[in-house]
């Protein structure tokens, strides 16, 4: 009879203190891995120093387009689908049922700033208080115990405190938008642009329709100022159906190409500065150019 009682007071006094230490302890643990991956970010930070300092210098020709490199901490994508599989979502509690599972999910992981310590221990009391509580709305937070819907306790508890979920990222940003996010047009810009601006070597490049999804007025303001730097230290060869970019750019050497459709497809080509008349009007008249960039390239002889 008193060992039952010794048990029941054990289990009264002491195992809620000790659970309580165990999980304060592998927090412990597990913010220290944080730390260590932070050390990554940290590292990430100093190698785009010089990006940074190049993206700072060209603030004049980028306007308004704000390019920058992320470091932060991200979500694998099947985060979701991983701790799910260690969720009986057939039996009651906090993840009951696909979708409102998935809900509850959201709710504790979505919007969240990942690059805090602090955030990511509130996240994962977040699943505990989650999984010891029925936080549904009709069941007034009915305590529950882990195991009504963990299957696999330690599986599950070594994978939500290793944190081998959250990975250091390093992503070309315009803006707030993440690459992925952009439109195609924004998307190749920024590419174009940034490729433009650190690469170092001195070798010929050649670039193919780079207007293409861009309006006239962000190819003549933008491409063609980095175009112009670019040149001065290597041979830039553009293929485009785009005047803008050969005028506005200062181009030697224009080559205006046809082809004879109705003569077997046979090309026949026209090349010349962008002063000689034949090639000018080439320009001005057949590729559909615009004005603008000719009074832009007059004012360069007045000056």
């Amino acid at each position: 009879m008193k060992f039952f009682e010794s048990q029941i007071n054990y289990l009264d006094t002491k195992l809620e203190n000790e659970i309580n230490e165990a999980i304060t302890k592998r927090m412990k643990i597990t913010l220290g891995i944080y730390k260590k991956k932070s050390e990554l970010i940290s590292l990430f930070n100093k190698f785009k120093e010089p990006v940074d300092n190049q993206v700072a210098k060209n603030k004049e020709y980028l306007k308004d387009y704000e390019i920058n490199i992320g470091t932060s901490f991200k979500l694998v994508e099947n985060f979701s689908s991983t701790f799910f599989s260690y969720i009986n979502q057939n039996k009651k509690g906090s993840f009951y049922g696909i979708e409102d599972g998935d809900k509850k999910l959201r709710e504790i992981i979505n919007e969240k700033d990942y690059n805090n310590s602090e955030t990511v221990e509130s996240i994962l009391n977040d699943i505990l208080r989650y999984l010891t509580n029925d936080i549904r709305e009709d069941s007034g937070e009915k305590i529950r115990y882990v195991t009504d819907q963990v299957e696999n306790i330690l599986e599950f508890y070594d994978y939500i405190f290793s944190l081998e979920y959250l990975l250091p990222v390093y992503e070309l940003k315009l803006g707030d938008k993440q690459l992925s996010e952009l439109s195609p047009g924004e998307k190749g810009t920024l590419l174009l642009v940034f490729y433009l601006m650190i690469d170092k070597e001195n070798i010929p490049l050649i670039i193919d329709q780079p207007e293409d999804n861009l309006d006239n007025q962000s190819v003549f303001t933008m491409l063609r100022e980095f175009i112009k730097q670019a040149k001065k230290k290597r041979q830039i060869i553009i293929v485009t159906h785009n005047p803008n970019l050969a005028v506005g750019a200062d181009a030697e050497q224009i080559i205006h190409v046809t082809i004879d459709k109705k003569n077997n497809n046979r090309f026949s080509c026209h090349t010349g500065a962008i002063e000689d008349p034949v090639i000018n009007k080439l320009i001005v008249d057949i590729l559909e150019g615009t004005m603008p960039a000719f009074d832009k390239r007059k004012l360069k002889y007045l000056a």
